[in-house]
This record gives C-alpha cells, sequence and structure tokens, in this order.
C-alpha cells in the first residue's frame, strides 16, 4: 500500500488495462478514500446514462427510486475488499455504458466510426476485467427485448443486433491476441480466470448456465439474504410475465422467449467461457457461479431494466408492484449495506490491531534488524470479520466478503511493510532450500506451537516465520518434509 500498483501489475492475469486508471489519475498509488468516492461517481454516473440514455426510460421519482435501489445492490461489497482495484472496478460500468452507446449510435449515424469506437472502448474494458462483458451482453439483450416490438421478423432484428455484436467478436479477437502475446513472452499465468474452454465443453455446459442462474438467484450468501434474493427473482419473474402478456403474435411472443432464454449467458458469459481447473483451490472455494465481483456487473442494471420497464406498462397494478418492490429492495439493500459496513470495521480493525501486536512481537525478538530486509513467511491466516457478523440459516459462499482476512498469507509483504515507518519486508516470500540454517530446520521440523506462544515466531538474518494457526503450521510444515524427502 505504501508502494501502489505499477501500470505492468495486472499483466499476469491478462489485464493489460486493470492498473492504467489508477496510474493515469493518481500514479498507481492506493488511497481507499479517494477511490472509493471517485469510483462511486463513475459508477453513478453510468447507472444514470444506461437509465436515460441507452434505455430511454423516462425520469420519474418511481424510476429514481428503482436506480437508487439496485445500485446499491450488496454485490459491490466484494470488489471493495481488493483495495487496489476499487478505481478500475467502479470505472468499468462507466466505459461500458460508453460502447453501448457508441454502438446504439451506429444504428443511425456513421456505423464505420462507432462500431470500431464501440470495439475500441469495449477491448479496452474487458482487458481490464473480463466479466465486465456481462454488463455490455446483458444491456445489449435487455435493449433488444425493449426495441423487439410487435410483428418483428428476423430481419429486422438482425441490424439492431449486429453493431453489438460485431463489437463483442472484434474486442475478444483482440483480447485473444494480447494474451497469446503475452503467454509467448512469459507475462501471462495460466490461472482459473484466463483459460477458455474448448468449444465442446462450451457446449456441455449449456444446461449448467442455467443451473447457475437459478442457484445464484436463490442461493443465500453473506449479506444476501434469502428475502433479498426471493425479491430480485420476484422482479425479474414479474417482469418476464409482463412482457409475455404484451406479446399478442405468435411469432412475436417466439422472439422475445428466445431472447429471455439467451439472457442467462449474458448474465454469466464470463463464466461459461473460463475454465476452473487450472486452480482448483479459488474454484472450489470462490465459483464463478456465486462469484458477486462478477455479478455486480449485470444483476444491477438487469434489475434496474426490470422494474424501470414494469413502471412503463399501462397497468396500475404492476406499477404499484414495482414501487412496492423497488422500496423493499432499497430497504433491505440499506440494511445490508449498513451491516456490511459495521462488520468490516469491527473486523478490519481486530485484523489490524492483530497486525500491530505481530509488528510489535518482530521487532522485539533478537536478532531482528530494522537494517536487515527480511522474506517473511506467515504460516496461516486468522479472518476475524466472522466474529461480528451473524449468519443466516442456508448462507453459503462469500469466500472474499467473510471466509478470508485481510492479511493473506501468500501475500504477508503487502501488510507487514505497512505498519512501520521503515520498510523491513522483500516481496518474496518462498522458503528457498539453499537458505535452510540447522536453526529453520529444527523450528520447522520440531516446534508446535502458534500465535499468540513466543515460540511460534522463528527469526534469522534473512526470514521471519510466524506459524500464526495450527492449520498453517501443519501445511508448512508438511511442505518441508517434503522437500527433505525429495533430496
Amino acid at each position: 500500500m505504501i508502494v501502489g500498483n505499477p501500470i505492468t501489475s495486472g499483466l499476469i492475469e491478462g489485464r493489460f488495462s486493470q492498473y492504467l486508471l489508477p496510474n493515469l489519475l493518481i500514479d498507481g498509488q492506493i488511497f481507499p478514500l479517494i477511490n472509493i468516492i471517485l469510483g462511486f461517481a463513475f459508477y453513478a454516473l453510468a447507472m444514470a446514462l444506461l437509465y436515460t440514455r441507452f434505455f430511454d426510460f423516462k425520469p420519474s421519482f418511481a424510476g429514481t427510486l428503482s436506480l437508487c435501489a439496485v445500485s446499491i445492490l450488496p454485490y459491490i461489497i466484494e470488489i471493495l475488499y481488493f483495495q487496489f482495484i476499487i478505481l478500475s472496478q467502479l470505472f468499468w460500468p462507466l466505459t461500458i455504458t460508453l460502447a453501448l452507446l457508441a454502438a446504439k449510435k451506429s444504428l443511425t449515424d456513421h456505423p464505420l466510426i462507432f462500431i470500431p469506437l464501440s470495439s475500441l472502448i469495449l477491448f479496452f474494458t474487458i482487458g481490464g476485467y473480463p466479466a465486465a462483458i456481462n454488463l455490455y451482453l446483458t444491456a445489449a439483450l435487455l435493449f433488444l427485448l425493449q426495441n423487439a416490438s410487435e410483428k418483428i421478423t428476423f430481419k429486422k432484428l438482425v441490424p439492431l443486433a449486429l453493431p453489438f455484436i460485431t463489437s463483442v467478436i472484434v474486442s475478444f479477437i483482440a483480447l485473444y491476441a494480447v494474451h497469446q502475446g503475452l503467454q509467448a513472452n512469459h507475462k501471462m499465468m495460466a490461472l482459473y480466470n484466463n483459460q477458455p474452454l474448448s468449444l465442446k465443453d462450451l457446449i456441455l455446459k449449456i444446461p449448467f448456465m442455467y443451473k447457475a442462474v437459478v442457484l445464484s438467484l436463490l442461493q443465500p450468501q453473506p449479506y444476501l439474504s434469502l428475502t433479498l434474493k426471493l425479491i430480485m427473482t420476484t422482479i425479474i419473474l414479474l417482469c418476464f410475465i409482463a412482457d409475455m402478456t404484451n406479446r399478442k403474435d405468435s411469432l412475436d411472443r417466439l422472439f422475445h422467449i428466445i431472447l429471455w432464454l439467451i439472457l442467462p449467458f449474458c448474465l454469466k458469459f464470463s463464466a461459461w467461457l473460463i475454465n476452473e481447473n487450472p486452480d482448483e483451490y479459488f474454484a472450489q472455494h470462490d465459483p464463478a457461479t456465486f462469484m458477486l465481483r462478477a455479478d455486480f456487473y449485470a444483476v444491477p442494471v438487469f434489475l434496474m431494466y426490470c422494474l424501470s420497464a414494469l413502471n412503463q406498462k399501462n397497468y396500475h397494478l404492476l406499477k404499484n408492484l414495482s414501487f412496492i418492490l423497488a422500496f423493499a429492495l432499497l430497504g433491505l439493500n440499506l440494511n445490508a449495506d449498513f451491516n456490511y459496513s459495521k462488520v468490516q470495521k469491527l473486523g478490519f480493525t481486530a485484523e489490524t490491531l492483530l497486525q500491530q501486536r505481530i509488528n510489535n512481537r518482530i521487532t522485539e525478538t533478537a536478532p531482528f534488524d530494522f537494517n536487515n530486509n527480511y522474506i517473511v513467511v506467515q504460516a496461516g491466516e486468522l479472518p476475524l470479520r466472522p466474529h461480528y457478523y451473524i449468519a443466516k440459516p442456508l448462507e453459503n459462499y462469500g469466500y472474499y466478503t467473510m471466509q478470508i482476512p485481510s492479511t493473506r498469507y501468500w501475500l504477508p509483504n503487502e501488510f507487514y511493510a505497512f505498519y512501520e515507518p521503515e520498510n523491513f519486508v522483500i516481496t518474496e516470500h518462498a522458503i528457498l532450500p539453499e537458505n535452510i540454517t540447522p536453526e529453520m530446520r529444527n523450528f520447522l521440523a520440531t516446534n508446535l506451537k502458534t500465535w499468540p506462544a513466543k515460540s511460534s515466531l522463528y527469526i534469522d538474518n534473512s526470514y521471519i516465520i510466524l506459524f500464526l494457526t495450527p492449520k498453517g503450521r501443519q501445511m508448512i510444515t508438511k511442505q518441508f518434509k517434503n522437500l527433505r524427502s525429495s533430496k
């Protein structure tokens, strides 16, 4: 957090534009308050433009209520965990909106200018965070749903969809070329979020996508209660029923059913494409089906459209229902967001105090020397946020929103370096075989104590090793034994 992030930090995941905006605006530094204020400003502008300029909904009190209700959905809280990319993550909805507006403009004026412009903006966006494509596809399909009027034909529908389809194809071809270049130059690793599936596997995954959408709309998660999810599902079902009721012509109804059937792939498009096998740990603990930071891009816009479409109908019952549901959604979201703020504040404060205690122990333990640079190895991690959260029945998942602490065991240098006036930590955190001394070997092989025991800490001239939890101690001891047996 002291050093910040260079512009090339995201290349390892193939995200070449992820740190471009922070480096342009604040020189890559991490200023949480500034990042959040700017990020929310970008996000609010994006939602307002989508509502008024892209979908052309008429401003009204009910519309404003709906816009506020969906804009503060708790999906955003997972993004706030990643303090180093908050600004970028909240900026992508605005760039996606600009790409959508450019594609829409090409329908009436200068397609040879606005379609390439839409493709370029979209390429820049998915190069920073591929899951942002979910917003583009969802909004584009809803635009088609909105404009597929009575007696629509396939011949009339294609010109409406062509600018959006072209932009997606061009941007993904360009992204694939960039990823190939990065991999060829060993700048990019094969991770669960950047390895696409084969065509055969994509086809086999189609039934799973419908299941994934249903599960993600019904499965309670931390801060997203069953009541909240049932209200969201009710809004979507009401919009579908209202849309079908308005379709008098059978061909028109068929076109709309097809569009609704395609919608799950737009909502979860990034989850459909990726191969989670390269990183089974994250696939198990942070599955793409329940990834809030990916749903953050598409689900709020989908709900905004559904509520606004219901409000535009001539039926007073639907208007009243949409108003009641939007009001209930706003109340539940505010409650969830305030609850998150409380838990995050208390949990982060507790983790910070723990970190300060650990740092004090380190600096007071011989032979620590501030003039040295140390490799810190933290065995295990201690999440404290769950101590301040009362889980609801049936809740599951929530890897980044609840299950892990701010200090990750595999990136301890970021946080250990933050709490002292002089940085004594270097970025590497592995124990190299050639650096294992007899004293370190004895510590790794025989010590059974974990924090806060004094013997849970080992320090020499190069390494600081902390046994924070029993699970972490077992993991590092096992790795040490495997290393010894391989010699």
